[in-house]
């Protein structure tokens, strides 16, 4: 995946690119198909949700979920607390990137981290969602949890939230800025060092906007701080690409098909570091003087 020319590391051929391009998702350099995806409603947000029955019998241990505003998901399972990324799309509800960021199932006992695990199982399957007239809130499971449902209660309004700031203290504000990707880290793929030549760039700003080059075309999206170091994020789009030599292209194919799936942000030693834990890759930005 990479190659040393005269002491610098510098990336490989534009075949190496496409072989590594095959595996991983490519979706930002297309249109967004989620433009009626629906916001979350009101009557989902703003309440601390507590589980009342997991299928059939109540839980083992207290077990809530928070669905903040502005996509972001809290978990509790009694044992471990966990943050993750929702969508709605009418009574379709999808959850993605769910990460534990505190405690193990090792915290319960037997009998409790088998209720534990079987929570956070169907809150990872989620396929629709629905609130009854008393006020009782139903998510359903599907693939492997298909049949299951948890019924939840209102526990009272969730403690207001600063939408501008994870739990770490990590905020839009300190990650505001242009930076220069620096370091391409595929794990077993390779890792490459981006040559001087190579100007891929990526701004983000306090709203929640970002944008960048991709040494091809220009690209822009948004971004969503979660929680404990999570982000997401969302509509990565391309412009069209002009003339570009056949490695920069796949290069830049490459770097946009990552994007989607990030899921981690850190600043670490003045650089920006943003992860993504399905593919084991990280990039690794400095700040743009």
């Amino acid at each position: 995946m990479i190659r040393t020319i005269a002491g610098r590391t510098a990336l490989a051929t534009s075949a190496t690119l496409a072989f590594a391009l095959a595996g991983l998702p490519l979706q930002a350099l297309s249109q967004s198909d989620d433009a009626s995806e629906e916001r979350p409603t009101d009557a989902l947000t703003g309440v601390v949700w507590a589980v009342s029955r997991v299928g059939p019998a109540p839980p083992a241990t207290d077990q809530t979920v928070r669905f903040e505003p502005d996509g972001g998901l809290v978990a509790s399972s009694g044992c471990a607390d966990y943050t993750g990324i929702y969508s709605l799309d009418g009574a379709a509800l999808t959850v993605d990137s769910m990460r534990r960021e505190f405690g193990s199932l090792q915290d319960c006992t037997f009998g409790e981290s088998g209720s534990a695990d079987l929570f956070v199982n169907i809150i990872e399957d989620a396929e629709s969602w629905s609130i009854a007239d008393g006020g009782q809130l139903s998510i359903e499971g599907g693939g492997r949890r298909e049949g299951w449902t948890l019924t939840l209660e209102s526990a009272g309004p969730a403690e207001a939230a600063d939408d501008t700031a994870s739990v770490d203290g990590t905020s839009a504000e300190d990650v505001a800025g242009t930076w220069r990707l620096e370091t391409m880290d595929l794990g077993v793929a390779g890792r490459a060092t981006m040559p001087d030549e190579i100007e891929i760039t990526l701004s983000l700003e306090p709203d929640g906007s970002l944008r960048g080059s991709g040494s091809c075309s220009e690209y822009a999206g948004g971004f969503t701080l979660i929680g404990q170091g999570a982000v997401s994020l969302e509509d990565v789009e391309a412009t069209e690409a002009g003339t570009c030599e056949a490695e920069l292209a796949d290069l830049q194919q490459l770097y946009l098909g990552i994007l989607p799936v990030i899921d981690t942000v850190e600043l670490e030693d003045g650089s920006l570091v943003l992860g993504a834990a399905a593919i084991s890759a990280e990039l690794i930005y400095d700040p743009v003087d």
